[in-house]
């Protein structure tokens, strides 16, 4: 099957190239190239551990047809391992590769094929923007009834080395899928079906890893969308995900899942083989000022997927969102509230419910001179678990309890022929954590959070620059201690005109005086300076410095030192 979707995706690739016409390009326009060059040296004085010189350099270079986009980039750096005789080899036994993957994706009218690394997007539950090494297609005619996605092609490379502190291993893994969409942009039905096995022999000593076992994952999906109203519409999502832990054991019939037996080639069941589900309902309203959404979203504890990174499970959750602008959309107002609780099989030792609210209002009239901010933020969180051979009771529950407030008043004005910007925010955060066993109650440890910042930017075209101001303070009280520090920062920008193109410069500096329950503990200072000149419309080069001195009360002090030369080619 996997033959046949190779050979369908390379004769639709082929005709969508081949039928285009290129009787009125010119030659000139059927190839262009663009890319960048840069090259970085560092050197670091202080007494970290690093090397006192670095030096990297980095290119990319972009290949547009009338057909598509080929981008290729490269970048090598003295922690690069690489050999200049063996160059391929030396980079393919790297850690770190340097190439960026390459790909292209030629288009034609409402047909679009991938070449090279690429990625779809099924749904969110099965093929889910995870990266591939192969063909693909989308069909997808704005006026017609069926759209329709094809892949075929390597989801994962195989790694037969063990990384010091990894032991295991990564097998090959390829996979082919479809996606078909039967309908209207407003109404539609999905059916999806994605399939990504591990090759066992792609590894050496596969019979015999722990860490390290082959897996087969089979999808089967059904995706909708429909208008209801108006004003009303509703989103759904469920997928089916059969998924084999080990494929080295030996094929076996499951019981309680009987069409898991009877998939032939899609799917070989066996001990290690489990089913599992998620799904996905939105329900949207809108009109006018006003947007409603709820949505449930249920992910079972197994569930898992080829065809995503990284992808959370075991959980069950209900969300609302209501947004709103009033004065003529002057003014807007958010609230979101969700529900959360995981352990949806009452298997696991721990479960734990979380209840988030928010809401944020917004403030701008039409000059925009003026803007306001204020939001708040709460989050409950509450654990209960078995405990086992306490002696005083068999349950334990933890609860944590977070509360936030921010807001941010920022005017704009003018001061002369210049422009002036002054903003003002504050934020609260207050964390409580407590804990019971049995009728032992632990003691409850808070924290409180402050930061607050005020600052201004002055615009000054006589000064070709700007001057920025800004004081920041923090002050974290808990139980047993506070910590706080306050500073101010300055920082101006400017540019000084030469024969050719500008040199544009820019200067900050900044310290934060810490103190532990109010007593001064130490000093940070920081100073950074850049300059850069365009050489000309292709070449530009730059110098970047900073300084940093540490001061404890102790006396203890440390500095440091790092200058950045970089040159940058365009073409």
């Amino acid at each position: 099957m996997k033959l046949s979707i190779s050979i369908l995706l390379f004769l639709i690739v082929s005709n969508s190239l081949l039928s285009q016409d290129f009787s009125n390009m010119e030659k000139k326009d059927l190839v262009k190239l663009s890319g960048a060059l840069s090259l970085n040296s560092t050197f670091y004085l202080g007494s970290a551990e690093r090397p006192p010189f670095f030096w990297q350099m980095s290119g990319n270079l972009n290949i547009v047809t009338p057909l598509f986009t080929i981008p290729i980039s490269l970048t090598l750096s003295q922690q690069q391992k690489f050999s200049f005789n063996d160059f391929f080899d030396s980079q393919s036994k790297a850690a770190a590769q340097p190439f960026n993957q390459f790909g292209m994706s030629p288009k034609y009218k409402s047909v679009t094929s991938h070449i090279g690394y690429r990625s779809l997007k099924f749904s969110e539950f099965s093929l889910s923007g995870n990266q591939f090494m192969g063909l693909g297609l989308d069909i997808n005619p704005k006026d017609k009834f069926v759209k329709l996605k094809l892949v075929y092609g390597r989801f994962a490379k195989a790694i037969d080395t063990i990384v010091p502190g990894n032991l295991s291993k990564t097998f090959e893994r390829w996979g082919y899928g479809i996606n078909t969409i039967i309908g209207t942009e407003k109404n539609n039905l999905g059916f999806l079906l994605f399939k990504a096995k591990d090759i066992k022999t792609s590894i050496s000593g596969f019979d015999t890893l722990v860490t390290s076992k082959p897996a087969d994952n089979l999808i089967l999906g059904i995706t909708t969308k429909q208008k209801i109203s108006k004003n009303l519409t509703f989103e759904g999502e469920i997928d089916w995900s059969a998924y084999t832990y080990d494929t080295r054991k030996t094929d076996t019939k499951l019981e309680g899942y009987t069409y898991l037996n009877n998939l032939g080639s899609l799917f070989y069941a066996n001990n290690s083989s489990s089913l599992s589900k998620a799904m996905l309902w939105n329900l949207n309203y809108k009109k006018d000022k006003l947007n409603l959404k709820f949505g449930y979203r249920r992910v079972d504890p197994d569930y898992r997927t080829m065809g995503s990174v990284y992808l959370n499970n075991d959980f069950e959750d209900l969300t609302g969102n209501i947004k709103y602008k009033f004065f003529a959309g002057k003014m807007g107002f958010a609230f979101t509230s969700g529900l959360q609780r995981n352990n949806l099989n009452n298997d696991k030792t721990s479960e734990t419910l979380r209840l988030i609210s928010s809401v944020n209002s917004n403030y701008s009239p039409k000059d925009n001179k003026w803007n306001l901010n204020i939001g708040f933020s709460n989050f409950n969180s509450k654990s209960t678990m078995t405990a086992i051979n306490l002696g005083v009771s068999d349950t334990m529950r933890f609860a944590q309890v977070t509360k936030s407030i921010n807001a941010q008043y920022s005017i704009n004005g003018k001061l002369k022929k210049n422009s002036l910007s002054t903003f003002i925010s504050f934020n609260f955060q207050n964390a409580e954590v407590g804990s019971n066993i049995g009728a032992q109650n632990q003691e409850k440890a808070e924290t409180r959070f402050y930061n607050s910042s005020i600052g201004s930017t002055l615009m000054i075209p006589s000064f070709n620059g700007s001057i920025s101001i800004m004081v920041n303070g923090i002050n974290n009280i808990n139980n047993d201690f506070s910590t706080s520090a306050l500073g101010p920062s300055l920082n101006i920008s400017k540019s000084f005109q030469t024969k050719k193109n500008p040199i544009r410069c820019n200067f900050s500096f900044s310290t934060l005086k810490s103190f532990l329950d109010f007593v001064s503990s130490g000093t940070i200072l920081n100073g950074f300076f850049t300059a850069n000149y365009q050489v000309t419309k292709k070449q530009t080069i730059g110098i970047n410095t900073s300084l940093s001195k540490r001061t404890a009360n102790q006396g203890d002090t440390t500095e440091e030192s790092i200058v950045t030369f970089n040159y940058n080619y365009r073409f």
